[in-house]
This record gives C-alpha cells, structure tokens and sequence, in this order.
C-alpha cells in the first residue's frame, strides 16, 4: 500500500519538474493553473485501448 509520504515525495517531485525553469512563488494563482494545464496537454496521452477493453469487461461483467 502506498503511504501519503511516498504520495507527497511524488507529487514533489512531479512539481518541480512541472515548474523547472518558472518561478512559482512568484507566479499568479492563474499563471501557475495555466503552466500546469499547458504541462498536461503537452505531456498526458490517453490510452484508447485500455478504456476499450475495460468498457469490454464492464459490458460482459468480467474483472481485469
């Protein structure tokens, strides 16, 4: 089971890679939401076949 200390440590970790060369504490509260949703978009990809084969399993009432 994963602690909320290994949880924090990630999030961290994931914060100051999200905001490497910016200034955080010094950003805006908008400017910040904007930096990381520009991360998200540039970085995140959707996995089409795993929504597929749980919408599969959902629709045969099977467990992955």
């Amino acid at each position: 089971m994963v602690t909320w200390e290994e949880i924090d440590k990630k999030l961290n970790l994931k914060i100051e890679q999200i905001f490497k060369h910016k200034p955080i504490h010094t950003m805006s509260s908008y400017e910040r939401r904007k930096t990381i949703f520009e991360y998200l978009c540039n970085n995140v990809t959707y996995d089409h076949e795993l929504l597929q084969d749980i919408e599969l399993a959902k629709y045969f009432n099977e467990k992955l």
